[in-house]
């Protein structure tokens, strides 16, 4: 008999300690909509100081989302999807029970565009030469102002009617 006892008891000690532990916890849960239509794809994020990270769940074809084993506490539950204006609510999640947070999301009337570019960068190459008198002298060129013109790198004489060319140009 004091078997039986005993076994009964244990069964009763462990019944009440697996509904103790269920209670520990509690979840959270709404829907999330687009001018009342229920959308999917809208990513639902939960905060709280009471929870380490944050918990992170996408909305399903109806616009349901779940997140369980929650601590009790206040949550932050923010709401996003792109091109629509984010959305945040805060909830209070009890002990053993399950919180109910819904969204209905705008299209956002703001939009900002940033354009950025730089002026090309514009160069001129610059050719000089500098020529000593003595180095003339000692050349066997034309002792005139073009043929002196003429050693400078980029210069020809092969223009229109053999007039001298810098760099292409007259």
């Amino acid at each position: 008999m004091n078997s039986r006892r005993a076994v009964f008891t244990f069964l009763i000690l462990l019944l009440a300690a697996t509904t103790a532990v269920a209670q520990t916890t509690a979840s959270l849960t709404g829907t999330a909509t687009i001018g009342g239509t229920p959308t999917e794809g809208i990513t639902v994020t939960v905060s709280s100081p009471n929870l380490l990270g944050v918990r992170t769940t996408v909305t399903d074809a109806n616009g349901n989302y779940n997140v369980g084993a929650l601590p009790p506490g206040d949550y932050n539950v923010r709401f996003e999807l792109e091109g629509m204006k984010a959305l945040t609510k805060s909830v209070r999640v009890g002990l053993a029970q399950i919180a109910r947070a819904d969204a209905d999301l705008q299209l956002t009337t703001e939009e900002v565009v940033t354009v950025t570019a730089t002026s090309p960068l514009l160069e001129t190459t610059e050719v000089q030469t500098n020529i000593r008198a003595k180095l003339i002298e000692d050349l066997p060129i034309g002792r005139t102002l073009i043929a002196t013109v003429n050693l400078s790198p980029g210069v020809t004489q092969n223009g229109p009617g053999g007039a001298t060319v810098i760099s292409g140009a007259p």
